[in-house]
């Protein structure tokens, strides 16, 4: 199978109304792009097996993540100035939490959802709602409590809170994709049974 047309990621500058390829093809597809929340100008480019940190303005790689084991379908970044803190989902049932002061390899590994993880969210307001959520073609949604400290002796800490169900599952596929509110502690669903949900207090 000929994946080359998804081993290209292309900025689109809107004020310029201008697109770019500023990478060269990965060599596997891409799952997941981000720009890093307090830093627009880094950005993220997630593949099957790895994570790779770029600077756009500079046009160099910052760092990369190889992945042992399992296959990457999702990155999300903590909202803290520092964007230390990542989740990663995989293909196989796990979600990552990569502290990156901490090295290269995942400070903490939850298996807590039966299959693959579809999407992965912080709150954007993490002093107000530390929180975080998972959502994978279980049809769950996990919602957590993870504060990340200012103090960098102090790991951050990850609590559960509420698992949320349902959606339907549709074809061994689940829950599509997760969002908070912006300001609230609402979050928003979507699942492949065509439902899009609200979930608060």
């Amino acid at each position: 199978r000929d994946y080359a047309p998804r081993r290209s990621v292309a900025v689109h500058v809107l004020s310029r109304r201008q697109s770019i390829n500023p990478f060269r093809k990965f060599k596997a597809p891409v799952q997941a792009v981000s720009f890093l929340p307090s830093e627009p100008e880094k950005f993220c480019v997630l593949t099957r097996r790895g994570i790779s940190l770029y600077n756009l303005v500079q046009g160099t790689l910052i760092k990369r993540i190889k992945v042992e084991r399992g296959q990457l379908s999702c990155v999300a970044f903590h909202h803290a100035p520092e964007n230390r803190n990542l989740l990663v989902g995989t293909w196989g049932k796990e979600v990552l939490w990569y502290d990156l002061d901490l090295g290269l390899k995942p400070y903490q590994q939850l298996r807590n959802h039966y299959t693959a993880v579809r999407t992965v969210a912080f709150h954007s307001k993490p002093t107000t709602y530390p929180l975080f959520a998972t959502a994978g073609d279980d049809g769950r949604v996990l919602v957590y409590h993870g504060t990340v400290f200012d103090d960098y002796s102090k790991n951050a800490m990850i609590v559960p809170l509420k698992i949320l169900k349902g959606h339907w599952v549709r074809q061994h596929m689940g829950v599509l994709s997760c969002q908070f509110h912006s300001s609230l502690p609402w979050l928003f669903t979507s699942g492949a049974d065509g439902r899009v949900f609200c979930w608060v207090e």
